[in-house]
């Protein structure tokens, strides 16, 4: 038996698997060994991936064409992600404080074991969305600008591909680890976001590679906007993209086992690659010390689906801008400063749900240090 391939493929597969993974550059061999085995799970492939995407100066095609071998080596079917336990927020929380540590990026002990042999197609379809995420917020042709100030706005429809595109962008004065839990932590949205009336994680692949759903709310008798998208949180601050990137992109098809809410009123909408970026930016001199991060939001989705004209979409854009910072600030002020609202009116004070996650989940503490160390030897170098 090969040590270079999951025992649990077939003799054959693991011969032809064996052959494929010989054939490779030494560096990409490796990544590829480790991610089949088992103990190279959610971003860190993807990361390696790109690094070595990088390093050897390749596009996603070439890396492809490199892989060929072992793309038709591997059964895909067999990567199916582990739905998740139906519990509450307070629930899953406890389940992730309760687990066991492992040298793996593994499940937490809340999700059942499950043999899965992870797809190195789905490893190149997560480069290939977080290439599209990035050129996304990167581009410039085709956007009018249409809000400035504190939060920055900008929109596109191409009528093209009808789609309608919004591209954002601010500074906060929040650590990266802030952002990047309040955006994968689908499940407690409701807690402080009122327009979205359910949320929830459906399946996980790793902590890191999850299948979400959203329902927004509309009063009766509209259809609610539902949403079902795949997301993987990344942390690129050591490659060339220099962000920690949460990038998503709708699911028109379901793995084995997963399965959506039944609802009575509601209209899927399908969403292109898009995300959030978060940058971490040195401290503003009038406060030392203080943690400050740039943020970037790309959101894309079927112009069909919102007949409205763009001069109007563009005016409420800019008429809701700075309503929006306020309430971002307000929320991550309340979520992850409590103490900082003991005396304020109607602050609790000393405890949130989403600090409790914070907490409680392991690869955040990686994160939050990783982003640090990264910003120090940045902004001293300049």
């Amino acid at each position: 038996m090969h040590d270079d391939v999951p025992a649990t493929e077939t003799s054959e597969q693991q011969d032809v698997l064996a052959v494929a993974l010989a054939a490779l550059p030494v560096e990409l061999a490796t990544i590829v060994k480790k991610y089949k085995q088992g103990c190279s799970m959610g971003c860190k492939p993807t990361v390696a991936v790109i690094k070595y995407m990088e390093s050897a100066g390749i596009n996603l095609e070439q890396l492809r064409e490199q892989l060929a071998a072992v793309l038709a080596a591997e059964q895909p079917a067999d990567d199916i992600p582990i739905p998740t336990t139906s519990m509450t927020p307070e629930e899953r929380t406890q389940s992730l404080i309760d687990a066991p540590r492992t040298d793996c990026n593994t499940h937490a002990a809340s999700q059942p074991a499950q043999q899965r042999i992870p797809s190195v197609a789905r490893l190149l379809d997560n480069v290939a969305l977080v290439n599209d995420t990035l050129f996304g917020m990167a581009r410039e042709e085709g956007f009018k600008q249409v809000a400035w100030g504190k939060l920055e706005l900008w929109y596109m429809h191409d009528h093209v591909h009808h789609r309608q595109i919004i591209k954002a962008r601010t500074v906060l004065d929040e650590p990266v680890v802030n952002t990047t839990c309040l955006a994968r932590e689908v499940d407690l949205v409701t807690s402080w976001n009122h327009a979205v009336s359910d949320a929830r994680e459906l399946a996980t692949y790793s902590p890191s590679e999850v299948l979400m759903y959203m329902l927004c709310w509309t009063p009766w008798p509209l259809p609610g906007p539902e949403i079902v998208n795949y997301g993987i949180g990344i942390d690129l601050l050591d490659t060339q993209a220099g962000c920690v990137l949460v990038a998503t992109k709708g699911q028109t098809e379901l793995p084995a086992g997963v399965v959506v809410p039944e609802t009575q009123r509601s209209i899927r909408i399908v969403m292109d690659a898009g995300g959030f970026k978060f940058v971490p930016l040195p401290s503003d001199p009038a406060r030392p010390g203080c943690p400050r991060m740039e943020a970037t939001v790309l959101l894309s989705m079927d112009a069909k689906r919102f007949a409205l004209p763009d001069s109007i979409i563009s005016f409420m854009l800019k008429v809701l801008a700075p309503l929006v910072y306020k309430s971002v600030v307000s929320v991550l002020s309340k979520l992850f400063h409590p103490d900082a609202q003991k005396g304020s009116k109607g602050g609790a004070g000393g405890h949130s749900a989403l600090l409790d996650r914070l907490r409680s989940r392991p690869m955040y503490a990686g994160i939050d240090e990783h982003a640090k160390r990264w910003a120090h030897q940045k902004y001293q170098e300049e």
